[in-house]
């Protein structure tokens, strides 16, 4: 027993000692990011105004990020995600205790941060290419002057670009006709049927989803399809909402419109025809036929 409480009391140190170097690494950390508390998964919404560009406002529906102006469609996870590591990396190069009104007499970009934090950056640039930015609290520093990379003017570029964007893991149905390829597809339980009482070959299923999942359009575009268009695919959901795509080929490529979506994807007619499966492709004696 006496050799016990020395014991406890050395490994009560250590872990204070651990506990006490950890917590000072984070606040070393927090204290050189613009914004440490600037997360995704727990924000409802954010604003980006780039100059001369009208405001973007993004908000989260569902799980699910949009950008709500000036466009009304879903925005990219990638690109959005880009900016909030941009907002929690280590950008902070300088603080400046006396910042000068010339530093912030142009502003370049202006963030809004789920109501509570707001940043602007500033139209003089530092040495070296650097930027000045200030944030709501009144703390003013010098920052990379990467922002260029981040703060994209073209709208187009913050919305996702993935055809089939946040469906593949709620689709309960598929029915496709093109051009005298057709499947119909239903799914029961965790079993998929080409027809009642007619299973279909799940590895092939498995196999055309993930194609789905990865059917990403080269471009995107404002506007409204041709009434040339006709629908090629619905897809039902597990919710039991359906959602149709169009598709008209100009040239050697595809423009489709999501009847869930406001943009037009614009992807290559060899990629799609990749997409245009037939009904034998999913038969269990033939599944080996599938592309």
């Amino acid at each position: 027993m006496k050799h016990l409480l020395p014991l406890l009391i050395a490994g009560g140190l250590l872990v204070w000692v651990f506990l006490d170097i950890e917590n000072e690494s984070k606040t070393s950390s927090s204290k050189n990011v613009l914004c440490s508390q600037c997360e995704l998964d727990k924000a409802n919404r954010f604003t980006l105004d780039i100059v001369n560009v009208s405001p973007f406002e993004f908000e989260k529906i569902d799980g699910v990020w949009w950008m709500k102006s000036p466009i009304f469609d879903m925005a990219s996870p990638s690109r959005i995600y880009e900016l909030e590591k941009y907002l929690r990396s280590s950008t902070i190069i300088e603080k400046i205790e006396k910042p000068q009104e010339g530093q912030f007499s142009g502003v370049l970009a202006r963030i809004g941060w789920n109501g509570t934090w707001s940043l602007k950056i500033g139209g003089e640039f530092a040495m070296d290419g650097n930027l000045f930015a200030q944030t709501s609290e009144g703390n003013a520093y010098v920052i990379d002057g990467m922002w260029n990379d981040v703060f994209l003017t073209d709208p187009l570029a913050w919305i996702d670009d993935f055809v089939f964007a946040n469906l593949v893991d709620r689709i309960n149905g598929i029915r496709l006709r093109w051009a005298g390829n057709q499947f119909s597809l239903q799914k029961q339980d965790s079993q998929w049927f080409l027809k009642p009482q007619v299973p279909a070959e799940l590895s092939q299923v498995k196999k055309y989803l993930l194609g789905m999942s990865d059917f990403r359009a080269r471009n995107l575009r404002q506007g409204d399809i041709s009434e040339k268009s006709s629908v090629f695919m619905e897809v039902t959901l597990a919710s039991g909402q359906s959602i149709q795509f169009r598709g008209q080929v100009v040239g050697k490529e595809v423009y489709i419109h999501r009847s869930d979506r406001n943009v037009i994807f614009v992807v290559d007619l060899a990629e799609f025809e990749k997409m245009m499966w037939q009904e034998d492709y999913f038969k269990i004696s033939e599944g080996e036929a599938g592309p």
